[in-house]
């Protein structure tokens, strides 16, 4: 079984890689695609990243995903900690949606802790290997390289922030998903 097409949108960290998928997939669903996946939404406070939401975006329920440690101290990911239980949940909603085996599944983000083989990089691994439908992953532009040396990916297209909008990426997805959306 051929593996996904994949898409890459790709920008730098704070960007708005996570608010420019979740408008993607807006737009696909509108055009009556099936789309599944995670959203990681950033919160904001006093100008710096507080945290971050996990988006069911077939459901739309949320689970708070992490946040930074108020302490200051270092945790897993920069001054962040994980929780485990929405970390299983991601990973669990990215599973079912492969076991569909179609459309459209949205992977926000791929980044240090899925390099290091965490939260996203187990089941982004089965991704590569059983899914056949269209996969778009967010990915910081500082880490493009490495994250497709990592999983040996060869993107249909990398769509970047500062040259597209989400409507174009669409039109990008549409063009070259080689029969793979599905209504």
């Amino acid at each position: 079984m051929p593996g996904p097409s994949i898409f890459i949108i790709s920008g730098e960290q704070g960007e708005g890689k996570s608010t420019f998928a979740k408008k993607l997939a807006i737009i696909l669903r509108e055009k009556k695609y099936a789309v599944r996946g995670i959203i990681a939404k950033g919160s904001w406070k006093d100008g710096l990243r507080s945290g971050f939401e996990l988006i069911d975006l077939e459901s739309g329920m949320t689970m708070p995903l992490a946040a930074r440690d108020q302490a200051g101290q270092p945790g897993e990911c920069g001054s962040f900690t994980f929780n485990d239980d929405a970390v299983a949940w991601g990973r669990s909603i990215l599973s079912l949606a492969a076991g569909r085996n179609e459309g459209v599944i949205l992977l926000d983000e791929v980044g240090p802790l899925e390099l290091r083989g965490e939260v996203w990089a187990p089941v982004l691994d089965e991704l590569i290997a059983k899914f056949s439908g269209i996969l778009v992953i967010t990915v910081r532009l500082k880490l493009l390289e490495d994250v497709t040396d990592k999983w040996d990916l060869t993107p249909v297209a990398v769509i970047h922030l500062s040259s597209s909008t989400p409507q174009e990426a669409a039109g990008i997805i549409e063009k070259h998903s080689d029969g793979k959306l599905f209504s």
